[in-house]
Order: C-alpha cells, then sequence, then structure tokens
C-alpha cells in the first residue's frame, strides 16, 4: 500500500520521547496497523522494547504516533471507502478531534504535520469522488460497526 515515491509523516514519532523512537520506528515499518491498534499479539511491546516498555501515558502517546503515521503509510487511492472512512476517524480519535472531517483536520495539521495534512486532502478528494456517504460537511459519518479487519 505504501508507494515507492509516498511521504510518511515523520512530525508524529518526534513526539515520541527518544527511549521509545527506535522501537517506534521499528513497529511502524514491519507491524500491520491492526497490531499496533491492538498491541497483540502479546509480547508486541516487549519485543520492540526490550530495555524498558512504555507504559500509563507514554505507552498512549506511543501507539496514537506510531498509528497517526502508519496512516500516511496508506495510499488513498487504493482504498475503497469504507476503509476511507476507518481511517480517518481513526486519525480523528488519535488527535483527539471532535470530527473526522478531512479538510478540518488538513487545515489544523498543516504547520506542524504537513505530511500528513496533505494526506487528509488527498483522502477528502478520494472520498468525494467515491461518492462517500458524509453527514453534509463532508466529515464521515460515525459508524461503531465497522471493523479494521482489513488493514491486517
Amino acid at each position: 500500500m505504501l508507494d515507492k515515491n509516498y511521504k510518511l509523516e515523520k512530525g508524529f514519532l518526534a513526539e515520541i520521547p527518544l527511549r521509545f523512537r527506535s522501537g517506534s520506528m521499528a513497529m511502524l515499518g514491519i507491524e500491520p496497523m491492526i497490531n499496533i491498534l491492538n498491541w497483540s499479539p502479546p509480547g508486541l511491546v516487549e519485543r520492540y522494547f526490550k530495555k524498558k516498555p512504555p507504559e500509563g501515558e507514554d505507552l498512549d502517546l506511543v501507539q496514537s504516533r506510531i498509528v497517526l503515521s502508519k496512516i500516511t503509510y496508506f495510499n488513498p487511492q487504493t482504498l475503497d471507502k469504507d476503509n476511507l472512512q476507518t481511517l480517518l476517524r481513526l486519525a480523528a480519535v488519535m488527535l483527539d478531534f471532535p470530527s473526522a472531517d478531512p479538510e478540518k483536520m488538513a487545515e489544523l495539521t498543516r504547520h506542524t504535520y504537513p505530511v500528513f495534512s496533505s494526506w487528509m486532502l488527498m483522502a477528502n478528494k478520494f472520498m468525494r469522488q467515491s461518492k462517500t456517504v458524509t453527514n453534509g460537511t463532508h466529515a464521515v459519518k460515525d459508524s461503531h460497526d465497522v471493523t479494521v479487519d482489513w488493514c491486517r
């Protein structure tokens, strides 16, 4: 899913404390999204953070920043509308944004995370082309029945 000319958002990784950055980068490159979201299989965290695994708030920060970086691995052109919606909702949750509106997320992240912001604009373009169902503001409707099994 990662294009050879595709850019990865590195700004999120820069927010991870140095003692966890190497393990985070390895996990980002090796593990499928589903494993990162679920922190599974058992022993996953210990495998990448051998000296001292992140705990508490550090664990939440590491996980969210790996997930946000991993989102930019995906090429929006190759995703169907349901998978694209799932990634947009996931990004909003990880960034603690009130909606999964890609235009708003792009604007709010433009300076700090330029690659992520561009990814959001591209995702928005392909959502419009695929006539994705929205709530009128181009924000993805919330749905609790969506799974992330496709990103295994």
